[in-house]
């Protein structure tokens, strides 16, 4: 079980035993009510004696009492008893710090004034008294006069000083709101001109685009017809050496089909010079050889169509080199032939005519031949221009494509920054605002206080010279309730100048502050300072909702133990939860931290606690058990030992003893 969970059993287990004592003393008073007023004798005098009490100086305190455990404080969190303005850091993260050193302050100033003028009004209040109570002079009531005289000048000092600085701060906040506006404003246009952008360098690449996908379309049709006209060519170009071919082996009828056919003239041909029909036969057969492995591949591609050879430039040209490498044997083969029939004999079966025919026929298909390869190789040329401003140009485009989209590119980024930019500077220029305008309320605070201060000075100081001139012994009771209240005013005063220095309750090392210069406490999410340690014990208490708001950090507490009788040791709080643990009976409890203000060597890790939270205290002061104290026709009354009812001026109680202001004096006995 968790240290918080075994808390609250434990308190529960208390509440309900606090309970069953508060019934059973209840039911003791009733009953011993009963069994008094019945044992009285006729005549109405009770059986037991009264009770006599001394008048003592003391202290009556309230208090919210709730159960803890002990534990080792391994981190401490300390936060300011009252929020403001941190003035100054006497410590920063990472120094060891000893027990009572200051860590940080507040900004003082007006708490200092308050402080001063606090002390100034006890000053007075008891002056007043003593001379309420000795009488006053004539020098003494000139005195009176001079401090009413310079009271109401302070009063008036005063106004002027805080309305000078009010009315330059609201200047201020009025100049920060203007900047603000004029900074929202400025935002709206960048942000507009920056959308511009986006949508011009948004059109300028959907422009790029479409041009890209165009010229894309444009040229490769521009490449496809090159391409068709090149396959066009090629199929005519094969179409001329299948024609060609076979009218060289009509006449040298190399071909082992017909080899037999040219005999009636083949001994005439070439007679002249046989080499000649030997380079034309060798010839064919090159050629023929070349033109049917050509012929085999381009069949083959063919197979598949048109367009995948149209788009594998490399494949086309490479087929249409191989056609140009035959068609170059073809002229040769075309040549050799027309010089063999020249070196031909005529005769009977192998006429002249024919001879000059066949002449005719290959000198003619040699000429055309290489007109039709010339004309190839152009259109092959034609091609590969196509191919590369087709490449070039879709490269420009798409290169512009990049171009622009890099451009949309940056307007979006650059619009995402005007905007950072601009939502930074209106939120710089926000704070500013919420800063200028905390400082208006705290001038305007500090004007409430100074002035009320400087009032209340004026009102005492004029009580205390008419009181001066009208003495009444009787008026010596406000008096003193002045000076009670003039000291409660002081003390508190002085509670809250202390309370804006923060100070080390323990030897440590600052692990973490959470806090700058000028930063307000009240808007910070997380303790203002953590500090480390391992040889310091804590009380972690459990208050529950309807006390809590009465619990606040620096609060005084008295600490007392189950196993250690005797002891009973005083503390501070040093942490007060804001989030809430609610068990499984719906009730609703926070966690609350108490450091120890003095230590015992019987203290141990996991001690059972039960706490007192000190919720307001008075020192000092004459204090007479609450019983004793009767209402006679309307007013306070006391009965002396002597028997004498005397009429008393009550104040703070705790239930059980009662503040005597006035008209007791110590050791005095009273009975009850």
């Amino acid at each position: 079980m968790s240290l918080s969970k075994e808390i609250e059993a434990d308190s529960k287990r208390k509440t309900l035993r606090k309970f069953t004592i508060f019934a059973l003393a209840a039911w003791g008073i009733l009953y011993g009510s009963y069994v008094v007023f019945f044992s009285k004798n006729t005549t109405g005098t009770p059986v037991s004696d009264p009770k006599k009490f001394a008048v003592s100086v003391g202290n009556i305190k309230t208090f919210i009492q709730s159960d803890g455990r002990v534990a080792l404080k391994d981190e401490l969190n300390l936060d300011f008893a009252n929020a403001g303005i941190i003035q100054k850091l006497q410590r920063k993260e990472g120094d060891p710090v000893e027990k009572w050193t200051v860590i940080a302050n507040l900004d003082a100033s007006y708490l200092e004034i308050a402080l001063e003028k606090a002390k100034i009004a006890l000053d007075t209040a008891r002056l007043n008294y003593e001379i309420k109570k000795n009488g006053a002079s004539a020098t003494e009531l000139d005195i009176s006069q001079k401090q009413v005289d310079r009271d109401l000048v302070s009063l008036e000092g005063s106004k002027k000083e805080t309305d000078s600085d009010i009315e330059s701060a609201k200047r201020a906040l009025v100049a920060a709101r203007k900047i603000k506006t004029g900074m929202e404003k400025q935002a709206k246009i960048d942000e507009l001109w920056s959308k511009n952008a986006i949508s011009l360098t948004t059109s300028d690449y959907r422009n790029a685009l479409s041009s890209s996908e165009f010229t894309k379309k444009q040229e490769r049709e521009k490449y496809v017809d090159a391409a068709n006209k090149l396959i066009m060519e090629t199929g005519q170009m094969i179409a001329n050496v299948e024609k060609y071919l076979h009218d060289v082996d009509s006449l040298l009828w190399v071909s082992d089909t017909n080899r037999d056919k040219n005999d009636a003239f083949e001994s005439y041909l070439s007679a002249k010079n046989t080499a000649s029909k030997t380079l034309a036969e060798t010839g064919y057969r090159e050629t023929r050889k070349k033109f049917d492995e050509f012929h085999a591949k381009w069949s083959e591609r063919q197979k598949n169509g048109d367009l995948p050879a149209i788009w594998n430039y490399e494949d086309l040209s490479k087929h249409a080199y191989e056609l140009r490498n035959v068609v170059s044997l073809l002229n040769k083969t075309l040549s050799y032939s027309a010089e063999a029939v020249k070196n031909s004999i005529s005769a009977t079966n192998f006429s002249q005519t024919a001879i000059d025919s066949y002449l005719a026929n290959f000198e003619n298909a040699l000429a055309n031949s290489k007109d039709s390869a010339a004309n190839y190789m152009l259109t092959l040329q034609s091609m590969s221009e196509a191919k590369t401003a087709m490449e070039a140009k879709i490269d420009t485009a798409e290169n512009l494509v990049l171009t622009s989209s890099g451009k949309l590119d940056i307007a979006r980024t650059s619009l995402q920054k005007t905007v950072l930019q601009g939502e930074l500077s209106i939120d710089a220029a926000r704070e500013k605002i919420l800063a200028l305008e905390f400082d208006v309320q705290t001038l305007e605070t500090k004007r409430t206080t100074a002035l009320a201060l400087s009032q209340s000075q004026v009102n005492i100081s004029q009580a205390a010279l008419k009181d001066k001139k009208q003495v009444d012994g009787r008026d010596l009771e406000p008096l003193y309730m002045a000076i009670l209240q003039a000291q409660k005013t002081y003390d508190e005063a002085k509670k809250k100048k202390s309370d804006s220095e923060l100070v080390a309750p323990m030897n440590g090392k600052i692990a973490k502050i959470n806090g700058k210069i000028w930063e307000n406490t009240a808007s910070l999410k997380a303790p203002f300072v953590t500090i480390i340690n391992t040889d310091a014990f804590y009380v972690e208490a459990s208050v529950e909702e309807g006390d809590i708001v009465k619990v606040k950090n620096g609060q005084s507490v008295r600490i007392s133990f189950d196993a250690i009788e005797s002891l009973t040791l005083t503390g501070t709080v040093i942490y007060v939860n804001e989030k809430a643990d609610i068990d499984a009976n719906g009730i609703v409890s926070y966690g609350v931290e108490v450091l120890f203000a003095n230590t015992d060597p019987r203290i141990r890790d996991g001690l059972t606690a039960s706490v007192d939270f000190i919720t307001k205290e008075v020192s000092g002061v004459l204090a007479i058990p609450v019983q004793s104290v009767k209402n006679r026709n309307g007013k306070a009354t006391v009965i002396l030992e002597n028997g004498e009812i005397r009429e008393v001026v009550t104040g703070f109680t705790d239930g059980k003893m009662v503040e005597a202001i006035s008209w007791l004096k110590k050791w005095e006995t009273i009975t009850y």
